[in-house]
């Protein structure tokens, strides 16, 4: 008896909890969000040689919809440049991620890891 409690309660140590599992998969899908924005933006630069003033102008020149808000909490990512080739993406994030990178189209990785709670990413677009 005493094996069989000891395996059950070493396998709920191993496995993490539906509700980790659960904020680590909404946290992906933000960070999959930012990255499609953070692509729009590099096309955005790409044809007009500046940044958006605010998603609403990014948006305008975007041909698929963007996903701008939060799946869970529905409110909008944030956007705010800060300086004339320069950027911040902000999330509200519900667990620590390092080590996450995506690749864009031009084949160069972005670094999205972050921590938890609101957490911004200072980008720059990219430039040929």
């Amino acid at each position: 008896m005493t094996i069989v409690i000891s395996a059950i309660v070493a396998g709920m140590v191993m496995i993490d909890s539906p509700a980790k599992e659960r904020a680590q998969k909404l946290d992906k899908r933000r960070i999959a969000d930012l990255a499609e924005i953070a692509m729009s933006i590099d096309r955005y630069w790409e044809h007009y040689k500046k940044l958006p003033e605010d998603m609403a102008e990014l948006q305008e020149g975007v041909v698929s919809d963007l996903e701008t808000a939060d799946p869970k909490t529905l409110k909008s990512y944030r956007y705010r440049t800060t300086a004339s080739s320069s950027y911040e993406l902000c999330a509200e994030f519900d667990t620590k991620q390092s080590k996450e990178t995506w690749t864009n189209r031009y084949g160069r990785d972005r670094n999205w890891s972050h921590t938890a709670g609101e957490y911004c990413f200072a980008l720059e677009p990219y430039k040929k």
